[in-house]
C-alpha cells in the first residue's frame, strides 16, 4: 500500500501535487507573495513580485549583483521573463505602455527588501564595485 503523500519527502510531495499556478523554481503561488507584502517585515508594503525575485535570487539567478561588505546591503537586477509575467501581469504592462523588462531590488543592511529603480540600482552596483576595488 503506498503511503499518502504527506508521508513522502516533502520535496517529492510538492513535485507530485504541486500548487496550482506555484512557480516552477519556487514552487510558490502569488498568493503565497502577496501573503509576504503585508503588514510589516522584510517584504512590507512592497510589490508581491518583489519577493518572488527575492527568491529567485536565492535560487542562484541573478542577471546583474552586487553587496556592500561586512552585510552592508546587497542590490539586484533580474530580467522579467515569461514565468515572472504569467504569475504577476502587472509587470507585462497596459495596452500602450512598455512591459517591464527589468526589476531591481535591494536588501537594506536591516534586511529590509525592496525595490528600486534601475538608475539607482545601476549606480550603486558600481559603487560597490568600487568599493570592493580599493579593499
Amino acid at each position: 500500500m503506498a503511503k499518502p503523500y504527506f508521508w513522502q519527502n516533502p520535496v517529492e510531495a510538492l513535485r507530485k501535487n504541486p500548487k496550482p499556478g506555484a512557480s516552477d523554481l519556487t514552487e510558490k503561488t502569488r498568493t503565497d507573495y502577496e501573503a509576504e507584502v503585508i503588514g510589516p517585515g522584510k517584504f512590507g508594503g512592497e510589490h508581491p513580485y518583489v519577493p518572488y525575485f527575492y527568491d529567485v535570487m536565492t535560487h542562484g539567478f541573478v542577471d546583474e549583483e552586487a553587496s556592500y561588505p561586512e552585510g552592508g546591503g546587497w542590490v539586484g537586477i533580474f530580467e522579467v521573463d515569461e514565468e515572472a509575467i504569467r504569475m504577476f501581469p502587472e509587470l507585462k504592462g497596459k495596452r500602450g505602455q512598455a512591459a517591464r523588462k527589468k526589476v531591481a531590488i535591494y536588501e537594506r543592511s536591516d534586511g529590509i527588501v525592496e525595490e528600486i529603480d534601475l538608475k539607482s540600482a545601476r549606480y550603486m552596483i558600481k559603487e560597490m564595485q568600487e568599493a570592493e576595488v580599493e579593499d
